[in-house]
This record gives C-alpha cells, sequence and structure tokens, in this order.
C-alpha cells in the first residue's frame, strides 16, 4: 500500500480523479497551491520572499491604471489563497505600500491601481 501526492493543474484536475477511481481506496484529498507556477518537472514560487503585500502587488500588475472599488478587491483576494475578510487588511496594507491610491470617501472609496 502506498500513499501517493502529485501537483496538477487547475484545469486538469477532474481527469486526474477520474483517473483514480477503481485505483484508490477512499476519497483523495485535494489541497489548492497558491504562488506557484510551473517550472520544468516541478514547481517554483510566483513571488520568492511570498509575503501577503508582494503576492497582492503580483496580482494587482495587470490592473495598473484601473480604478477599482473594495468589492473588485475582494475578487482578487481568492487567487491568493487569502479570505474574502482580509480585504480590509489588504487594502490598508497595499495603500501604506503605494500599490493603490485612495479616493473619495465612505461608500464611494475608489482605489487607483499605481504598483509598477
Amino acid at each position: 500500500m502506498f500513499q501517493v501526492s502529485f501537483y496538477v493543474d487547475d484545469k486538469r484536475l477532474g481527469n486526474a480523479l477520474l483517473a483514480l477511481v477503481g485505483l484508490a481506496h477512499g476519497q483523495p484529498s485535494v489541497t489548492p497551491v497558491v504562488n506557484a507556477v510551473k517550472k520544468g518537472n516541478g514547481l517554483d514560487a510566483v513571488v520568492k520572499s511570498g509575503s501577503s503585500v508582494e503576492r497582492f502587488a503580483e496580482v494587482l500588475k495587470p490592473h495598473k491604471g484601473e480604478v477599482l472599488i473594495a468589492r473588485d478587491i475582494g475578487k482578487l483576494m481568492k487567487p491568493m489563497g487569502m479570505s474574502l475578510s482580509s480585504k480590509g487588511y489588504m487594502l490598508k496594507q497595499a495603500v501604506k505600500a503605494g500599490l493603490l491610491k485612495k479616493s473619495g470617501k465612505g461608500s464611494g472609496m475608489k482605489y487607483t491601481v499605481t504598483v509598477s
């Protein structure tokens, strides 16, 4: 008897699980991996130090110059492996780090992406 663990791309997870049907004893466990990119025959970190602010900067890069509202920021939390409830903390840290610039007040608060 052996326990096997391996990494698989999101789009191929279903096929991998179907291939194990009838071979595996019990239910397979699936754990998402964040801050990882395929490199050769293994994995490498997207952001080497992996701090949440640096990972957030990588997620914000494609949105440079865009104006976002808090709801938009919430949608960016999941790919980072962070809870939706962490968006307030990340907004505060991103403004402090100069990744976002605030404008407006209260429920009309908007954030301009300034990350380079």
